[in-house]
């Protein structure tokens, strides 16, 4: 697969955080903060849909975009990536120091999203740690780089099935499930869509993906929920809450909490 990197300079601090959001919706898979300017990272398949997003929603944008080999995808992930606390989980790579006593997760980073530095993950990683997943299953839906699966898992979960349409993405989730010794755990991790799925009743399904995908998806989600199940979405934007918050109480869903990050929502649905 070939990569591109874009380049938007010219970025007035106060902005950045209203860009990036932009950049996650048009659907691009990494975004890298600078001082001078901002990168963003997506397939070349995806190009010109994702500029032609980001020219409607800012016309203004001066970019740069160059081709970036596949080799050097992973040597980026390594040099932007540092540790992080959320709450009381430490979430670092493989080549950073083990803190005693602390409850890790570890990433190795690659081309899948989902390491916790972002907000919507980090809103998801920080709502799990309330929760009590003892015997519960669980479904991952874009399951990235496995985190959520991850974190299910240290809650208690006795199930976890994560799908994704991306093959790094599945091969990044069965990687960390394994360094983060979880390989004897009961999970199955497939490529593809909700239709892949033959289990079709989950207690909890968590779904950080994006505005678009969880639109079109609002029915399946509901049938594939237990009557008495959870659901938890990310990805959306603050300005989309009305949207989205509608379309699933119109489903049948009922909304529980919602909590805000920057720019971006977490909502708790029950059924």
């Amino acid at each position: 697969m070939n990569w591109s990197r874009m380049v938007i300079d010219n970025i007035n601090i106060r902005d950045k955080e209203i860009l990036c959001a932009w950049l996650h919706f048009a659907g691009v898979d990494s975004i890298v903060e600078n001082v001078l300017d901002i990168e963003a990272y997506f397939l070349t398949a995806k190009q010109t849909e994702i500029v032609q997003v980001l020219l409607e929603k800012v016309p203004e944008l001066r970019y740069s975009i160059f081709e970036v080999p596949n080799q050097n995808w992973n040597a980026l992930w390594e040099s932007s990536f540092s540790p992080i606390h959320i709450d009381d989980i430490y979430i670092r790579a493989s080549f950073h120091p083990k803190i005693k006593d602390l409850t890790e997760i570890v990433i190795s980073p690659k081309m899948a999203f989902g390491t916790g530095h972002h907000e919507t993950t980090s809103m998801m990683i920080s709502y799990l740690q309330s929760q009590n997943l003892s015997g519960k299953n669980i479904l991952d839906y874009g399951c990235g780089t496995g985190i959520l699966c991850i974190m299910s898992f240290l809650k208690g979960a006795s199930k976890v099935v994560g799908i994704d349409i991306q093959l790094e993405a599945i091969e990044n989730t069965l990687e960390h499930l394994e360094i983060n010794l979880m390989k004897d755990r009961n999970y199955t991790i497939l490529q593809g869509d909700l239709d892949v799925l033959t289990l079709l009743n989950y207690d909890v399904i968590i779904a950080n993906i994006n505005r678009n995908i969880l639109s079109l998806n609002h029915n399946k989600l509901y049938n594939l929920l237990d009557k008495k199940g959870t659901l938890l979405i990310s990805g959306i934007m603050q300005m989309d809450r009305e949207l989205i918050v509608n379309l699933y109480e119109e489903t049948g869903f009922t909304l529980i909490e919602e909590r805000t990050k920057g720019e971006w929502c977490l909502f708790i649905f029950n059924k």
